[in-house]
């Protein structure tokens, strides 16, 4: 199987209002992506963004 996705640490991932997605850091705060979790293995999750684009490579993505 051949997936792709971009990788994140699994402690970047975060469940809100039910949908889970990480914290851009794009401004003060961050900005909160959905996101679809396609493969995990408990330490490096791959993931897509639900919109097309939300995510570019090279993002920093936030660990709160």
């Amino acid at each position: 199987i051949s997936l792709t996705g971009l990788s994140v640490r699994t402690e970047a991932l975060y469940n809100q209002n039910g949908q889970v997605g990480v914290w851009v850091y794009d401004m003060p705060g961050g900005t909160f992506v959905p996101v679809d979790v396609l493969s995990t293995d408990g330490t490096i999750a791959m993931i897509q963004p639900l919109t097309e684009g939300a995510l570019q490579l090279g993002q920093t993505v936030l660990i709160k």
